[in-house]
């Protein structure tokens, strides 16, 4: 992994998801495989083609990881079952929000939340957005 902040997206992705108590989460990327929680009939499969699909879910959230998933950074083998793995789950899966806020009080956050803004409010009235180039540089 080249990009630092990808390294550091990852290492805040891994350490929420092995707070999962309830399912079975296993990350193929490239050639290594990681697997979180425990194994039984709720459980998902993620394959990684791009290393910014973890930028997109420790900095963007649920709208970061969902426009990954339409930009093919990452796929899964059942997506409601991976949806209902983190519902159950909400509360590890919170703690990436808590840090996102945390690093806007100092500042870097800061652009990212103020486009986002601005892209729902956009979306909302059918325009396109002028931010989404300065969040996808972030990520």
């Amino acid at each position: 992994m080249k990009n630092p902040l990808h390294h550091l997206a990852r290492s805040l992705v891994f350490n929420q998801l092995k707070k999962i108590d309830i399912g079975y989460i296993s990350i193929q990327e490239g050639g290594k495989s990681f697997s979180f929680g425990n194994k039984g009939k709720l459980s998902a499969h993620i394959t990684v083609h791009d290393t910014r699909f973890y930028g997109a879910l420790a900095f963007g959230g649920s709208i970061g990881v969902s426009e990954a998933f339409m930009q093919k950074f990452w796929s899964v083998n059942d997506l409601t079952q991976l949806i209902r793995i983190m519902a159950i789950n909400q509360n590890a899966m919170d703690q990436l929000s808590i840090w996102r806020l945390h690093w806007c009080e100092r500042g870097l956050y800061a652009k990212v939340l103020v486009c986002k803004r601005f892209n729902s409010a956009y979306s909302y009235y059918g325009y396109q957005s002028k931010c989404n180039g300065s969040i996808r540089r972030l990520i």
